[in-house]
């Protein structure tokens, strides 16, 4: 986890460092970063195995890909009319940070099948590689 500031907690570089970054995610950290974005938190998704356990307690068997950002608004806009144009199904949502109330940003697939929780890593992997083309595409934050 990559988180704002205070103790045990590490600026992207410093999280890149220390290996915290999961490898699936990590291109998309790195083009948010590229624009101007910093990654506070964020999962490469973790579709377990289909268990007993996954219909009692669907939430925490699995875990949807996602990245926790800091961005100027104006910059956190400008990439959703993107994925928008795109077509691309990820969706950018705002909340703020319980102790600073920055205001932040999530980026996160709204595929059905992620609702759904029906995927596999294969197909993560391919939407994550997808997600990154289309942000490292994308310039006009700079």
């Amino acid at each position: 986890m990559i988180s704002l500031s205070g103790p045990g907690q590490f600026t992207y570089d410093e999280a890149l460092e220390k290996g915290l970054v999961e490898p699936g995610i990590k291109p998309v950290c790195d083009a948010l970063y590229k624009l101007g974005c910093t990654p506070l938190a964020s999962c490469e998704g973790h579709p377990e195995p289909r268990t007993w356990l996954s219909f009692l307690i669907p939430f925490y068997t699995r875990a949807r890909p996602y990245v926790l950002f800091s961005a100027e608004i104006n910059v956190a806009r400008a990439i959703e009319k993107n994925l928008r144009v795109k077509h691309a199904l990820w969706n950018i949502t705002g909340t703020f940070h319980p102790a600073s109330q920055e205001l932040l940003w999530s980026i996160e697939s709204i595929h059905i099948d992620y609702l759904r929780g029906d995927v596999t890593r294969e197909r993560i992997n391919k939407d994550l590689k997808e997600l990154s083309c289309v942000l490292n595409d994308f310039g006009c934050c700079n």
